[in-house]
């Protein structure tokens, strides 16, 4: 057994103590990889910057731009806006509509579904 401990390994704490003072820090990476602190580090006082638009400051051309969207309840001209026709069109089989009034909206959890509908033949959840 006296062999078999003379064979281990054994590093004094001299050599573990010059072993991390020539260990630092502040070495150079081999690879490019820079983070710059102040992106990361943000200031708790530092207010977030908000966008304020004024419709009355409006130019005529973004003016124009919001009038041409239609109202989120047009469905006809909604469908147009979102779903453009494709290049190879199959044929459509059916058109389906279900709308539902959300009660208490605040009070849902995050994750909620509708009712469930029928389309074509199929139960539908949205």
């Amino acid at each position: 057994m006296t062999s078999f401990h003379r064979r281990l390994c054994f590093r004094s704490g001299l050599n573990a103590d010059r072993r991390n003072l020539l260990q630092t820090h502040d070495i150079n990476s081999p690879n490019d990889m820079v983070m710059d602190t102040d992106d990361y580090i943000g200031v708790a006082n530092e207010p977030e910057k908000v966008a304020i638009i004024n419709p009355d400051n409006l130019e005529q051309s973004e003016v124009d731009q919001l009038q041409d969207l239609p109202m989120a309840n047009d469905d006809e001209a909604m469908r147009e806006l979102c779903l453009p026709p494709l290049i190879d069109e199959p044929k459509i089989l059916g058109d389906y509509e279900y709308t539902w009034t959300v009660e208490n909206w605040r009070s849902l959890n995050k994750k909620e579904h509708g009712p469930i509908f029928q389309a074509g033949g199929f139960p539908w959840c949205a």
